[in-house]
């Protein structure tokens, strides 16, 4: 994921930017945590009820470590609406701080400012975690379910007649069914089996959970309607479900006043779960978040697609988008723009082939090539250059003798110039200076490069200027006298319109120069008219 789709991050330093390999953005959008790459944890934002961690209730633009979370290997974040937070490290533990109103953060109600650990689950590995509103859900290793938080709609369980202060194992119905996956919605929790059926509880309003009645339910219960789907994964939005069977397949409930569920229309009268994005390929992956209304799904040949709240609009049915990442949809449409789980961040370095490409340029060390121009050696690889240049496809086809030479001996054009020429065809990049892109501009039509001509054309065309006219005219002069021996027909074809008005354009700035020159020296205008009649 690119980092700079989230404002938040937008004025960060860049050096420190660099270093950040994963992030979570939540509270609306308006604090963060980030992991750089020697898995030092920082917290930046708003700060509200101290959900940074920083022991601080200050905000921060500036990115403040938080201590006791540095060196843990933090694999993921969690956070309510309240600004409760819980993080899991990859040993299974869980930190928790921040606001504890309602007993958010399992710990017997104690306030904390910095992540403490859960107290009383030492010997229990925590694999998975989810929080609602108020409440958080926690999977161990052996499939067991632990809630705490807010209980006022029973999406803790049946038997606590308050809020949960600590946590505790959820027990009736499920106790006995080994779970593979949980997600709650602000209100609602849920938990799928390792044999794909969905449990739920909790909160019923807009039918989230799966069944056409208005009775809140607080013990765990299987959702009917699945037939003989097998459930792999379920995703909550603030209220609505997504479900994504092994088959590919999205079963979706709940609410639907944003298109949210994907049926075409605004109607919440599918409160029992329907088969949706029906239109799409097979679907691998499925994403929402109970901050926002948005659904998004990944298909199997990367295409990701969306629906729902649209930055105030409504999509009813899937569409279609042009990202390959499905937080990218959190990032740019989601109101507010929360991530739905902790985000790897690859900078451009890691992202772009281009800047892998760059980097092998002129690399003694992996180069199968070197070229040798004006005795200077720039080391290459032959498939690039077969793949972006037909000039040497055509060379390492085996038809020229120059082919098996090596080095490669270049002696048509100078060593800034060809150098400029490889460089460009590594990375699309032409880095010259402004009197030697004519020499570029005379090679790309050596070698029938047109996007490297027009590139150099253009290029020509806003570096003019009267310092640097004088240099270009001189160059376009041994430009074209170096196309003199070719016949009338072939200079017609290889000098460049564009090259005409270049050099009327060079004159111009000749002309004009000397005339403000004179100006300068005369002191008032008129002094032109004296200088013509003299």
């Amino acid at each position: 994921m690119n980092l700079d789709k989230w404002s938040i991050f937008s004025l960060l330093n860049p050096e420190f930017k660099s270093k950040i390999r994963s992030a979570f953005v939540f509270g609306g959008g308006s604090e963060a945590f980030v992991i750089t790459e020697s898995d030092d944890v920082y917290g930046l934002g708003q700060n509200s009820c101290s959900c940074l961690g920083i022991d601080s209730t200050e905000s921060t633009l500036e990115p403040k470590k938080v201590e006791e979370l540095c060196g843990k290997k933090v694999k993921a974040f969690a956070s309510g609406c309240g600004a409760n937070v819980v993080a899991l490290t990859e040993k299974g533990e869980i930190y928790v701080w921040g606001h504890n109103k309602f007993g958010e953060l399992g710990n017997e109600g104690c306030n904390t400012k910095v992540p403490g650990l859960l107290p009383g689950l030492a010997d229990v590995v925590i694999e998975e975690i989810a929080c609602g509103g108020h409440h958080t859900l926690a999977l161990d290793k052996d499939g067991k379910v632990y809630g705490w938080g807010q209980n006022n709609n029973g999406q803790i369980e049946y038997t606590l007649r308050a809020n949960s202060s600590r946590f505790r194992q959820i027990i009736t119905t499920i106790g006995v069914k080994k779970i593979k996956n949980i997600a709650c919605t602000n209100s609602a929790s849920f938990a799928v089996s390792h044999n794909g059926k969905v449990y739920a509880w909790g909160n019923r309003e807009n039918g989230q959970l799966g069944l056409p009645h208005d009775t809140n339910i607080s013990q765990p219960f299987k959702i009917p309607g699945f037939d003989n789907a097998i459930i792999v994964k379920v995703a909550c939005g603030f209220s609505h479900v997504l479900a994504l069977s092994d088959s590919g397949n999205i079963i979706a409930w709940g609410s639907n006043n944003y298109g949210q569920i994907g049926i075409g229309s605004k109607s919440n009268v599918y409160l029992s779960p329907v088969r949706t994005a029906t239109e799409i390929e097979r679907v691998v992956d499925i994403a929402a978040t109970p901050d926002c209304h948005i659904s998004a799904a990944l298909t199997l040949t990367g295409s990701v697609y969306m629906w729902g709240q649209y930055r105030g609009h409504s999509v009813t049915t899937p569409m279609l988008t042009p990202f390959k990442l499905m937080s990218d949809i959190f990032a740019s449409f989601a109101k507010p723009a929360v991530m739905n789980s902790l985000l790897p961040i690859w900078t451009e370095d890691s992202l772009s082939v281009i800047a892998s490409l760059k980097h092998a340029f002129n690399d003694p060390n992996t180069s199968d090539l070197t070229i040798m121009v004006d005795g200077k050696l720039i080391y290459v690889h032959k498939g690039i250059l077969k793949i972006r240049s037909e000039y040497f496809h055509s060379m390492f086809k085996g038809e020229w003798k120059e082919c098996c030479k090596s080095p490669l001996e270049i002696d048509k054009f100078s060593f800034p110039v060809y150098k400029a020429y490889l460089y460009y065809l590594y990375t699309g990049i032409i880095d010259i200076e402004p009197e030697a892109v004519l020499g570029l501009l005379e090679l790309s039509n050596f070698y029938c490069e047109e996007g490297l001509k027009r590139k150099c054309e253009q290029i020509i065309k806003s570096r003019i200027t009267p310092e640097n006219a004088a240099l270009l005219y001189v160059a376009s002069v041994t430009y074209n006298t170096r196309f003199t021996k070719v016949k009338k027909s072939v200079v017609k074809e290889q000098i460049p319109i564009a090259l005409l008005g270049i050099l009327a354009v060079c004159f111009f700035f000749i002309y004009l120069n000397k005339v403000l020159s004179l100006l300068n020296k005369r002191g008032c205008f008129c002094c032109i008219e004296s200088s013509k009649n003299s």
